[in-house]
């Protein structure tokens, strides 16, 4: 009897020293734990090549939709015709052109006699003032906008050629891609011919020339191996970046970190190269328009030209932000903890008001395939939004999470349904 109680005790510790080891290796980190250091560091760097790849799959995009489709190109560009700012620049270079061809202060000179030769400086400005109005009026009106289309189109089709090295298409004006509105000058003459003002009737406005400053073509002699690369590679790099990222993901540990982490490198990129374009802006308008009164004309082509792009730049930078959070607020923090409670306590709340159903049964069922086809559909309707913005993404997240939320309370209430007919 001496000897059981004795043995029974070895025996206890011996299985009670057992299992020390393995508790100790469970409490180490799981990503210490299972994770190899090249999977870790593998992960990091598919993390980073896809966080590369999607500005650059940006940049590429939009140089296939904007600069190498004419239409396209001209209907981003069309709304310029009614922008205050070209409506001034082009005025002013228009009716400079026609007073510079008119020269009305010395035809007045040569033909008053010498007393009377003082009056030729008046009646030059008042001539000027004619036309700078009539040119005004044509330049507001709707025939504006139709020569304004014809002639960015003309002008992309040099770009395009610019760009593609297509030599025997291209043609560059001391150094600059333009726009010729020299059927403004028609517009204008017809106009002063409807009041019975012909001032112009003689003027051979055929041969006259008025040029808009579009482009400087070194710059684009200098991006056309680059434009060529990414012609060829916007979609691989899209597609590229997007695997990089899921592989990441994928590879980390901790899925709900990589997914963190996917986010914050997105939005932070993102956030890189818009800051970057609204820098490149500054030094763009600087180097093109060299005086001030030319530069917000050159200040708004440059907006309205990069509006998709800088519009893509926000919302990518938007969905970054939302993976982070809502990778953030799955998680085990204290303040991800507190808001989880706090919502299940909401839903627990909403639950117990209404009354179990047919639909709360299957989604109790069911709960993760729901959560997964909301959120899929939340994805599908911001696809189809053209141009979709950073406040489309915010829209878009705060339906699905409402969705979401009808969806827990629907199963809640199911589930509580049926613990009451257990207990009754």
């Amino acid at each position: 009897m001496n000897e059981t109680p004795t043995h029974s005790t070895t025996g206890d510790d011996s299985t009670s020293d057992a299992p020390v080891a393995p508790v100790a290796a469970d409490s180490a980190p799981a990503e210490q734990r299972t994770a190899p250091r090249w999977r870790r560091t593998t992960a990091w760097i598919l993390l980073v090549v896809g966080c590369v790849l999607l500005p650059l799959a940006g940049v590429s995009i939009w140089t296939r939709n904007i600069l190498l489709d004419t239409d396209r190109y001209v209907s981003t560009v069309g709304p310029l015709a009614t922008n205050t700012a070209i409506v001034d620049r082009a005025t002013t270079l228009v009716s400079d052109r026609i007073n510079e061809k008119l020269d009305v202060q010395s035809r007045v000179k040569a033909v008053l006699p010498g007393p009377a030769a003082f009056l030729a400086a008046p009646i030059a400005e008042a001539s000027q003032r004619i036309v700078d109005r009539y040119t005004r009026q044509v330049l507001e009106s709707k025939q504006f906008a139709t020569i304004w289309n014809d002639a960015n189109r003309r002008a992309h089709k040099q770009v395009e050629a610019l760009l593609t090295g297509d030599s025997k298409v291209a043609s560059i004006d001391n150094g600059k891609v333009v726009l010729d509105l020299s059927q403004v000058l028609t517009r204008v003459k017809l106009a002063l011919q409807a009041k019975g003002i012909g001032i112009l009737d003689k003027l051979p406005i055929n041969k006259i020339a008025v040029r808009f400053e579009l482009f400087k073509a070194p710059q684009l002699a200098h991006a056309r191996a680059a434009i060529k690369l990414l012609k060829t590679t916007s979609y691989a790099l899209v597609i590229g970046g997007i695997l990089c990222l899921l592989a990441a993901v994928a590879l980390f540990p901790d899925r709900r970190k990589g997914w963190l982490r996917v986010g914050l490198g997105v939005a932070f990129v993102s956030g890189l190269l818009w800051i970057g374009v609204g820098v490149g802006r500054s030094f763009y308008v600087g180097a093109v328009a060299q005086k001030a009164e030319g530069r917000p004309a050159v200040t708004a082509s440059f907006d309205i030209i990069t509006h998709y792009f800088r519009n893509g730049v926000r919302t990518v930078f938007v969905i970054g932000l939302v993976i982070a959070l809502a990778a953030w607020l799955a998680g085990t923090g204290y303040a991800a903890r507190k808001l989880q409670g706090a919502v299940g306590s909401a839903a627990d709340r909403a639950a117990g008001l209404g009354r179990p159903n047919l639909v709360g049964e299957w989604i109790a069922a069911h709960r993760a395939p729901t959560r997964t086809g909301i959120i899929g559909l939340g994805v599908i309707g911001l696809t189809l939004v053209d141009h979709p913005t950073g406040a489309d993404v915010l829209v878009a997240t705060a339906l699905v999470l409402v969705a979401l939320l009808v969806a827990e309370v629907l199963a809640r209430g199911a589930s509580r349904g049926r613990e009451e007919l257990s207990a009754a």
